[in-house]
């Protein structure tokens, strides 16, 4: 794994261009301290920090060039399949000079160019991509959004890189706050792509690809309007999922239980490859369980897990983790969070996460990424099993009132009455206290016309945003997109397919990418290899929820390896004690942000007082709106 950046900008300066990229670079050193690389060409410049993880020599060293130096690329990630790629080149007589998949995914781009190609690549990478004889530089993403990739325009420059951090760190990055981003912070605790929290910067959504092409590179100034911008989809996942509805599987359970296993397999198998020490993050629960009994079936020597638990019993998995540890023979380390690492761990948060980010379970996973890297440099995860197996209880709770004859006669009746809408919107409270079935979310979901706004409203935390953030226009999101009617009338499948749009790798995956890269350990996701979802897309949904038991087939192939009494259990996901901390040992930190007027320009301080209060007294949770606030005025303290 490593860290890009890059720009082009108007000027025959090579010494400051190599300052500016030299600068970018040292923000983000922790990506890939092992080597790093410019290269500078007129107007543009490219970066790479690298973390070494195949073919460690400095055969591997970017920029790259292609063989017939018509391209030069860096690359952030990981090529699964490169093996097998490298034998079709070798065969059509490619020459190689090293081993690595970047080497391999040039020769691939020489002969097929870059969208065929990536088609061709099972893997995680954020690349850049300079095209010598066109003028042309490409930005790109893989599938699922593992990968950050952030760009932008500023004073006429455009600039790009693995972090947010590494754009600011160029003297034209323009660090003005967008409003309407941060009003997307307070709906959903992250902001999703396209967006982000400055303005004129956006991330590269997942599956894309961004040309930017200089007619002979005469632009002078550089900006938007005299520049061909475009960005195209190379590959889609309501394309899979409406692929999969078109063209169900046949066989029966036990048959597709048996191809996800062997599927599954694969999948660990390849992730496994590495030059450096390996290991698995192991929560207990079905997901991770599930990688690292495939990994222990495939491997000679007890594979290296690692947990973290809790001091407070009613968030603790460390016991489970250790039970599934013990009975599949792995080497186990584990580390229990009290309060007190918790305060040592949050004042860096702003530091990791450097776009205001909300999700509490960052700081367990922080904790067992430094955890992991003190034996292993790549570490195997459970990410994405729940966005395609349907894994939330949200999606069961959502479905219900979708499609639940009572609720939806509910539902019918507040929609045709003045005085139902009126009573619904007086009991939607703007902030929604945790728990599904509050009043207030219970409201909101009945004046839910179609199945996406419930969708939309159990993925929020807030209403009405603009009630905290001042002088916000909340931006559309997917919860605004039309879907295919197929997809939308099936809402389990529909919300999924939205989580892969946005909470997966927004939130799940960008929280894990921070964490692990901020102590340079590499972090794969087996399921999240692009076969997996092409399979589970044309399952019966009973394969996957039938009715008591949600993740049914792939707890089937789980129980192959590890007895049903170790890991049947309620999901607990990576949860924290957040809202006794925040009554308890933060409460000096969050008075201390929530008592200054400094920030009343971007938040209704009063309000954000009033709730904080509330949740104080015990009138409410109100744990997860208090710590977007605090985690965005901590963010603020850091930043601006």
């Amino acid at each position: 794994m490593c860290g890009i950046v890059g720009f082009i900008d108007n000027g025959e300066d090579r010494d400051l261009f190599k300052n500016i990229t030299t600068n970018m670079l040292n923000t983000i050193y922790h990506r890939g301290p092992d080597d790093s690389g410019v290269w500078i060409e007129n107007y543009i410049s490219l970066g790479h920090q690298r973390l070494s993880i195949v073919d460690l020599s400095s055969r591997g060293h970017q920029p790259m060039f292609s063989s017939s130096g018509r391209y030069v690329m860096v690359y952030n990630g990981e090529i699964y399949n490169h093996h097998d790629l490298r034998a079709e080149q070798l065969h059509r007589n490619r020459n190689f000079i090293g081993h690595s998949d970047t080497e391999t995914l040039l020769s691939l781009i020489e002969d097929f160019g870059l969208e065929v190609s990536l088609g061709k690549c099972v893997g995680m990478f954020a690349l850049a991509l300079w095209d010598r004889k066109n003028n042309t530089l490409k930005l790109a993403r893989d599938r699922f959004g593992e990968k950050p990739l952030y760009y932008g325009w500023h004073k006429g420059c455009f600039v790009f890189g693995s972090e947010i951090k590494a754009l600011v760190g160029h003297p034209s990055f323009e660090k003005e706050i967008d409003r309407n981003s941060l009003s997307l912070l307070f709906r959903f605790g992250y902001i999703p792509s396209p967006y982000c929290i400055y303005k004129n910067t956006y991330k590269l959504q997942p599956g894309s690809v961004l040309s930017l092409r200089l007619a002979n590179g005469e632009y002078i100034p550089l900006n938007p309007e005299n520049c061909k911008q475009e960005i195209a989809s190379y590959w889609s996942a309501a394309d899979v999922e409406m692929r999969g509805l078109s063209d169900p599987y046949s066989g029966s359970f036990d048959e597709a239980t048996d191809d996800l296993d062997n599927l599954l397999s694969r999948a660990v198998k390849e992730q496994m490859v590495s030059d450096v020490p390996l290991g698995a993050f192991l929560s207990g629960g079905v997901d991770s369980s599930t990688v690292v009994a495939l990994m222990q079936k495939q491997s000679m020597a007890p594979v290296k897990t690692f947990s973290v638990g809790f001091e407070d019993s009613r968030f603790d998995e460390a016991s489970y983790a250790r039970e599934v540890a013990g009975h599949l023979g792995t080497d186990h380390r584990e580390m229990i969070v009290s309060e007190r690492d918790a305060l040592g761990t949050i004042p860096l948060l702003p530091e990791v996460y450097d776009e205001p980010f909300a999700d509490s379970s960052q700081v367990p996973t922080c904790l067992v990424a430094r955890l992991a890297r003190k034996k292993v440099k790549v570490s195997l995860s459970g990410d994405g099993a729940d966005e395609i197996f349907c894994g939330y209880p949200r999606y069961v709770y959502g479905d219900t009132y979708a499609n639940n004859p009572l609720h939806k006669f509910s539902r019918e009746l507040v929609q045709r009455s003045v005085l139902f809408k009126y009573i619904c919107s007086f009991f939607s409270s703007q902030v929604k206290a945790v728990g599904y079935f509050k009043w207030s979310l219970r409201s909101a979901m009945l004046m839910s016309s179609t199945n996406i706004e419930i969708a939309g409203h159990l993925a929020s935390l807030c209403r009405d945003p603009r009630a905290i953030v001042r002088d916000a226009s909340e931006p559309l999101t997917v919860f605004e997109r039309d879907l295919p009617l197929a997809m939308e009338k099936n809402y389990i499948k529909m919300a999924m397919l939205l989580d892969k749009f946005s909470y997966l790798p927004d939130d799940i995956l960008l929280k894990v990418d921070r964490a692990t890269m901020s102590v340079g350990l590499e972090s794969r996701s087996p399921y999240l290899d692009h076969r997996l979802l092409d399979f589970s897309s044309s399952l019966p949904g009973t394969y996957l929820f039938d009715g008591i038991t949600q993740k049914k087939i792939l707890r089937e192939v789980l129980y192959r390896y590890v007895p049903r009494s170790i890991v049947d259990r309620p999901k607990c996901g990576f949860s924290v004690p957040l809202a006794d901390w925040l009554r308890g040992g933060l409460s000096g930190w969050s008075k201390d942000l929530l008592q200054s007027d400094k920030y009343d320009h971007f938040l209704d301080m009063d309000k954000c007082r009033k709730i904080y209060e509330s949740h104080c007294l015990g009138r409410g949770d109100y744990s997860l709106i208090i710590w977007t606030i605090l985690s965005f005025l901590s963010w603020l303290n850091r930043w601006k």
